[in-house]
């Protein structure tokens, strides 16, 4: 049987416990989303304009560099290297291959100048290659090839397609910062949000008060009636409560029930009016108390009334509570009514009487 409401408690323990977790980790979720909407996107929104002003800055010194003409008619951007200017991209790749060898040990090697931006090469040493790091209000890489056996022309080749690659970098920007501002209204709004199973959780957390509140007025039950039980028990039955006797048969004339006393186990006694109905043993009615000889207290732990097919048990004071008062009003009238023992049994005699209950049988 039980008490429910020790069931109810460790069901309530475990979903507030849940709720928890969830609304903790929520809590997490919601201040990271604070945070990213009051500094870390802001931060990087500003970082990225400041990034987009850079690039529009190298890209109008791109477009504001103008070509020279060689001793064939032909256009070209000049490139300084080491302090000399060539025409031929040949020649400017050969001088950059130069400079590439000078590259070791990840040291950044500069080289010169070319449409308007300082080049440098560096050796990548987890790549394992060169690059030329192209560095005007910003810093573009543009991978190089160093085997001897390819045209030499081809870096600048290289070069000509970073530089005209900014423009692509501008829109990357552009809808970075696009993407960003989408975040960062996302998380204002996110970051302003309640935990959704807020009043579930509120409601289960005052029902695991209020459970816990009333177990605890369970576990404070005023135990005087149970003091009084064990003395009234042992005023009315002397013999039982020695432990002289295991059993006693108890009459007060042919107007009452004849009462049965004994011992169905080391600490408890079962007290009962009975009667036979059709051939069978009826109780008119049975408790059965545990009995503390150390504290001189007695509870109710079962009651059986057979004519009405009842039976409980008790597990806890306050479950008890009402068959003990009815108990101590009981043993009141017995008292009353003059029961005298008429039959007595010790411990070595067997004592007729039906099994005890067990929990297949209620």
């Amino acid at each position: 049987m039980g008490n429910p409401m020790i069931k109810e408690k460790i069901d309530l323990e475990t979903q507030v416990n849940e709720l928890r977790i969830l609304k903790a980790a929520f809590d997490r979720q919601k201040y990271d989303l604070q945070d990213k909407a009051l500094r870390k996107l802001p931060e990087d929104i500003a970082d990225t304009e400041v990034t987009i002003h850079l690039i529009k800055s190298d890209i109008q010194t791109l477009n504001t560099q103008t070509k020279a003409i060689d001793d064939e008619g032909k256009e070209y951007y000049p490139i300084t290297f080491n302090g000399i200017t060539y025409s031929s991209k040949e020649d400017a790749g050969n001088a950059l291959k130069a400079c590439m060898l000078q590259a070791v040990d990840g040291k950044e090697v500069k080289c010169g100048t070319y449409r308007g931006f300082d080049i440098s090469v560096v050796y990548d040493t987890f790549g394992k290659d060169f690059k030329a790091v192209i560095r005007g209000e910003k810093k573009y890489y543009c991978p190089l090839n160093a085997d001897p056996n390819v045209h030499a022309s081809g870096n600048i080749r290289r070069l000509d397609n970073a530089l005209g690659n900014i423009e692509k970098v501008l829109e990357e920007q552009y809808s970075k910062l696009e993407n960003l501002k989408t975040s960062l209204e996302i998380a204002k709004n996110s970051a302003d949000e309640e935990f959704p199973q807020l009043a579930e959780l509120h409601e289960k957390e005052n029902r695991l008060s209020e459970v816990e509140q009333q177990l605890q007025l369970s576990e404070a039950v005023d135990t005087t009636i149970n003091v009084d039980l064990y003395a009234q028990l042992t005023e009315l039955f002397p013999t039982i409560m020695s432990k002289q006797d295991s059993y006693v048969k108890l009459e007060a004339g042919e107007a009452f029930d004849s009462l049965n006393v004994q011992w169905i186990s080391e600490d408890t006694i079962a007290v009962s009016h009975t009667y036979e109905q059709n051939g069978d043993l009826m109780y008119d009615p049975e408790i059965v108390f545990q009995v503390d000889a150390t504290q001189l207290t007695a509870t109710a732990i079962s009651y059986e009334q057979s004519n009405m097919g009842k039976y409980e048990m008790y597990e806890t004071l306050a479950e008890a509570a009402d068959c003990n008062t009815f108990a101590s009003e009981w043993f009141d009238n017995i008292e009353q009514q003059g029961y005298e023992p008429v039959e007595q049994k010790s411990f070595d005699e067997e004592i007729d009487r039906e099994p005890v209950r067990d929990d297949n049988a209620r």
